[in-house]
């Protein structure tokens, strides 16, 4: 099953369960996901089997993280203050930089996912390109 997913005004991924799939429509409330990726990286969200699984989704402007558990986690980041995030292909994970104050400062990913989400947050805004 492929990790990420172009996706479409009211499509998310197949691979998200329901409960993943209401938590991305209320935290995106009517926007487009231009691309959703089931990431490595688990965030705490209250559950007593381990953390959740993080999704992430690259919005017009936006990064949408979300992971649900009974204490869901779900978070809207500008792409404006992650200008400066790499991907590390050693640790496998995209740093989302320069943004200090977010509680998930990096995703695991594969190279194929992480640099296609790169590329979104390197175009997105940027006059000339299809993001803007």
């Amino acid at each position: 099953m492929p990790r990420s997913a172009q996706t479409g005004p009211s499509a998310l991924p197949a691979a998200m369960s329901r409960a993943e799939r209401r938590l991305a429509e209320r935290l995106l409330g009517g926007d487009e996901a231009l691309l959703a990726v089931k990431t490595d990286s688990r965030v705490d969200v209250g559950r007593w089997r381990g953390p959740g699984r993080l999704w992430a989704l690259a919005l017009r402007h936006e990064l949408a993280l979300l992971a649900h558990g009974p204490k869901p986690y779900a978070e809207r980041i500008p792409i404006s203050r992650l200008r400066e995030s790499v991907y590390n292909p050693v640790t496998g994970e995209l740093v989302l930089a320069p943004e200090h104050h977010l509680r998930v400062r990096g995703l695991r990913l594969p190279p194929l996912e992480a640099y296609k989400l790169l590329a979104h947050i390197r175009a997105s805004g940027v006059p000339g390109t299809s993001e803007s």
